[in-house]
């Protein structure tokens, strides 16, 4: 199911769904961005009516308050973001209604980086196909609760296939392997 809003308020469910698929975007326009947008119905519409995929009429306003809504939540599972970048997805089992300022419910926060330097060319599609079976999945969220390396691997291990090293630039560069394996991090037991 896919629904398009104004707000992040817009989305009261209160633990209706089991996964919340958050379309982080701004403004801008390349293929990349044309390909993410094109797609989100049809990810809508895959990921079938147990999840919700959800995104801002206004995508920078919306892309920030989501930002600022899960940042308590996202910060103190992994201290060493800053940001979400843009455009990613954002994938949760917390709904948004269920965070308040003094309350952070346990739960799953993953952030995909939908960014074209390491995103394979032409794998956008393949990836929101890989990401739409694996949410309608219910082994997808006992993969990460339930620390077992199989069942995750099963469930996620498809994620590396869609992302390159790039080589590095003034020698700066980004172990890809590394961010997604931060992306899971202490979710499985990697023993």
């Amino acid at each position: 199911m896919g629904i398009a809003v104004s707000d992040l308020a817009g989305v009261v469910s209160a633990g209706k769904y089991s996964w919340y698929v958050y379309f982080l975007d701004d403004d801008m326009k390349d293929d990349l961005r044309k390909e993410l947008r094109d797609n989100f119905d049809v990810v809508g519409k895959g990921i079938g009516i147990k999840n919700l995929a959800i995104r801002g009429y206004d995508p920078v306003y919306f892309s920030s308050r989501v930002y600022n809504h899960y940042f308590k939540y996202l910060v103190e599972k992994y201290p060493s973001w800053k940001r979400f970048p843009i455009p990613s997805l954002l994938l949760t089992n917390i709904s948004p209604d269920l965070i308040q300022p003094d309350n952070v419910p346990e739960g799953i926060a993953i952030v995909l980086p939908i960014i074209k330097e390491y995103v394979r060319p032409g794998s956008i599609s393949d990836l929101l196909k890989e990401l739409m079976e694996t949410l309608k999945n219910p082994d997808s969220i006992t993969s990460l609760l339930k620390p077992d390396k199989t069942k995750f691997q099963a469930a996620w291990g498809w994620i590396r296939q869609y992302f390159e090293i790039k080589p590095s630039y003034l020698g700066i560069s980004l172990d890809v392997g590394a961010i997604v394996d931060e992306l899971f991090e202490g979710q499985v037991d990697n023993a």
